[in-house]
């Protein structure tokens, strides 16, 4: 699967996870695009296959361990104009553990 489909398909499951008052589904998904768009260009293309089609990888604890601290290294990074550091932090966090449950045990995207 493309890269472009499967940054779309972690924005849906993402955006299935917020919910911003007076945001349509729509409106909150421009935001979520632009920071899974950012988290990827940290994925290395070669690990991309793994999350797509994972029979082997991470458990529930690991994926929780490592989302938080992932999470706060890429809002050092991450921008997202007009919002608050506490919504990007908390977007991050929801594509980080969306993006490690791809690569859970028995997951694919």
């Amino acid at each position: 699967m493309p890269k472009q489909e499967t940054i779309k398909r972690i924005v849906e499951k993402v955006n299935s996870f917020i919910d911003v008052p007076f945001m349509t589904e729509g409106q909150e998904a421009i935001p979520i695009e632009i920071v899974v768009g950012k988290v990827f260009e940290f994925i290395p293309e070669e690990l991309i296959p793994f999350m797509e089609d994972a029979e082997d990888g991470l458990d529930a604890e690991e994926i929780d361990r490592h989302a938080a601290v992932f999470a706060t290294f890429l809002n050092g990074y991450v921008d997202v104009p007009w919002v608050p550091e506490s919504v990007e932090h908390s977007v991050l966090k929801q594509v980080v553990v969306q993006v490690l449950s791809l690569a859970a045990v028995g997951e694919s995207l």
